[in-house]
């Protein structure tokens, strides 16, 4: 991860509020992940829509194929600084954008606490 995703991904955890002001966090990591697969258990579920690995097909139009459905969603990287996980992804479609979702461990379970 370069320097300056690295930074961006920080800074979107700790000024984005992806901490909620109640919850006590008792995990203290942090760690970067280039693959969803190494994601921790139970992340990618917290979003409640399919997401494509990275580096393999997503639905990145408009256009569809209804012989070949894919995600419309795409991981790109995610990091975790204790009960905060950003993820990165790319979001297809009419437009092509690049999303972060910032997500909470509650102790039980990822939370998604705002997908932007």
């Amino acid at each position: 991860m370069s320097p300056r995703v690295a930074a961006l991904l920080a800074l979107v955890l700790v000024a984005g509020g992806a901490e909620p002001a109640a919850a006590a966090c008792s995990v203290h990591t942090t760690r970067n992940f280039v693959r969803k697969a190494d994601l921790p258990d139970g992340a990618i579920a917290a979003f409640g829509i399919p997401m494509a690995e990275r580096g393999t097909p997503f639905q990145a139009t408009d256009v569809l194929d209804s012989r070949r459905p894919l995600p419309s969603t795409r991981f790109v990287q995610a990091r975790q600084v204790n009960c905060a996980l950003a993820v990165r992804y790319e979001q297809g479609g009419i437009a092509h954008t690049w999303q972060t979702a910032q997500l909470w461990w509650n102790g039980n379970r990822w939370v998604l606490v705002r997908r932007r």
